[in-house]
């Protein structure tokens, strides 16, 4: 399947950009090995594309969990909570790749 160029998250689009180089991921420029990168504010997502396609597409799901966490409002009550959202993320990311794949 080819890789999408926007996602909608609770009908708000999602521009995706993937990058060659993991240093152009970061949106604030202050971390050059990230695999993914979300910001809110104008709705996109960057992907570290470098890697082959099971990689790219579970961290695309995982930056779109962080979209579908932040359009929900749900941040705020994992922040407060005793777990960490990106350990959520790992996990839900992790399983939603297996059923795309294996559905």
């Amino acid at each position: 399947m080819k890789l999408p160029k926007k996602v909608y998250v609770g009908g708000v689009p999602y521009r995706i950009k993937y990058c060659k180089l993991m240093k152009n991921v970061d949106f604030d420029k202050k971390e050059e090995r990230l695999l993914g990168a979300t910001l809110f504010d104008s709705s996109q997502i960057r992907i570290y594309s470098n890697r082959n396609k099971e990689q790219i597409w579970k961290t695309l799901w995982h930056e779109v969990l962080h979209a579908m966490v932040y359009e929900l409002k749900l941040w705020r009550h994992i922040k407060s909570g005793t777990y960490s959202e990106e350990y959520l993320l790992d996990g839900l990311s992790t399983l939603i790749q297996g059923v795309r794949w294996e559905n």
